[in-house]
């Protein structure tokens, strides 16, 4: 009674607040008070009204209606009464699911679940109710199970038991003779609650169909993706050597095989959102590589946004010696050979470095100066030659700082200074021994 009676008071200062909470209205949030008012009362107000109502203090106000059947009415209403209060329960479950860190399959599960509860708990209630109106006849099945004078927890207990076999349509098992209905009450109690629950079991078994399919979806496309390529695989008779290197690459790739599609999940977002997620994604590899520290940040960002994401597996080629140069690379993760045309080794990048960038920037140099191969299990991101030639059109000053960090490369050991401005905010002098950990760090 008394968690009622305070759940009654939270309604009642919620129904208050509503009269200044604003609303969607297309999108956009209306907070203009006459509007919030007004769209209050046409919607919603009537039934939060009566639901906040504890009509059953009437009892306390008048002393006849706190004894007999017109107590026991007063009690049925109050059950009615509270399921006018579900809208605003799901209401709030609604803007709570955002907040909570929770799959979204469990939550509808946990929904559904609460909900059934809820109404197993309400049916029982008034089950037990009814034949309490009646003052528990003979024939009742309260008094057949002698639980008139037991203990609530037992009357509870039995009472659920009976509301949940009708509403799962499963019977009454061995208990039948001694739940089954008689009474006019009883009878219609039951029809109505075999009625709901039949519905809810249908609704029950969709939804849980639903999640099954559902629950794992990108888990799905990854298994998908393995069984394509092993048809493929059979199709072309590929060699077991590639085979294996193929699903290798897949279950590292997404080691929690699960598969998402990054570029098509962001390119539903605006431009604006899709950039600030893709700044976000790329935070460990703006800290170490150390040109974007020397770039404005509208540079930084529109690099990134045409940066796309690739992994090798280990002793993987990325690209041989007088191959056509189409990408340059920056290293998220890994290590990275670079080879001589003479297959000498000439560096070992690892995380935070870039390579490939020559052809780019160099327009006498068309094709692969050298070989790249991965040591280890490498990320990767690229950058297409086509979107880097559109960014250097717009901002000069990134293609003539990355060639002074390559000139720098070349001539540091001979201990000349080379002077590399920070690309739109300001000058910094890049001394030899600068030159020489900027060659280290990239190269």
């Amino acid at each position: 009674y008394v968690l009622d009676k305070v759940i009654n008071l939270v309604c009642i200062i919620d129904l208050v607040m509503n009269f200044h909470t604003g609303y969607n209205d297309g999108g956009m949030i209306e907070m203009r008070v006459q509007q919030v008012r007004r769209h209050y009362l046409r919607k919603r107000f009537i039934v939060d009204l009566y639901s906040s109502t504890p009509i059953d203090m009437l009892m306390f106000l008048n002393r006849s209606l706190r004894y007999g059947q017109t107590s026991l009415v007063f009690r049925l209403e109050s059950i009615f009464r509270n399921m006018f209060r579900l809208p605003r329960l799901v209401s709030y479950i609604s803007k709570w699911e955002d907040q909570i860190k929770v799959d979204a399959n469990v939550l509808r599960v946990g929904k559904l679940v609460g909900v059934i509860l809820l109404f197993a708990h309400t049916n029982a209630c008034v089950q037990y109710l009814a034949a309490r109106i009646e003052e528990f006849p003979e024939e009742s099945w309260v008094t057949r199970n002698d639980l008139e004078f037991a203990k609530p927890s037992t009357k509870y207990t039995v009472a659920v038991f009976n509301a949940l076999s009708h509403m799962l349509c499963i019977g009454y098992g061995s208990h039948g003779e001694s739940t089954a209905p008689f009474t006019d009450a009883e009878v219609f109690i039951t029809i109505l609650s075999m009625v709901v629950g039949a519905s809810f079991y249908v609704v029950l078994v969709g939804i849980i169909a639903s999640i099954v399919l559902s629950m794992d979806h990108s888990g799905a496309a990854f298994k998908e993706k393995i069984d394509i390529w092993r048809q493929y695989s059979q199709y072309r008779q590929l060699p077991k050597e590639i085979r294996d290197r193929v699903f290798k690459y897949f279950e590292h790739r997404w080691h929690t095989r699960k598969v998402f599609e990054e570029n098509e999940l962001l390119s539903q977002l605006p431009r604006g959102l899709s950039g600030d997620i893709k700044m976000f994604r790329s935070e460990y590899l703006l800290n170490r590589v150390p040109i974007f520290k020397l770039c404005h940040p509208a540079i930084v960002r529109t690099v990134v946004s045409n940066l796309k994401p690739m992994s090798c597996l280990a002793n993987e080629v990325v690209y041989i010696a007088g191959q056509m140069a189409e990408e340059m690379y920056f290293i998220l993760k890994g290590e990275v050979q670079i080879l001589s045309k003479e297959s000498n080794l000439i560096t070992t990048l690892s995380d935070g470095s870039y390579f490939g960038e020559f052809p780019m920037i160099f327009d006498e140099i068309k094709t692969r100066t050298g070989t790249a191969k991965c040591t280890t299990w490498t990320k990767l991101y690229t950058l297409d030659k086509i979107d880097f030639q559109d960014i250097v059109e717009v901002y000069p000053e990134l293609l003539a700082v990355m060639r002074q960090i390559a000139e720098a490369r070349k001539v540091h050991s001979s201990g000349i200074n080379v002077e590399v401005k920070d690309i739109g905010d300001g000058d910094q002098d890049m001394t030899e021994t600068e030159c020489e950990k900027t060659d280290n760090e990239l190269h």
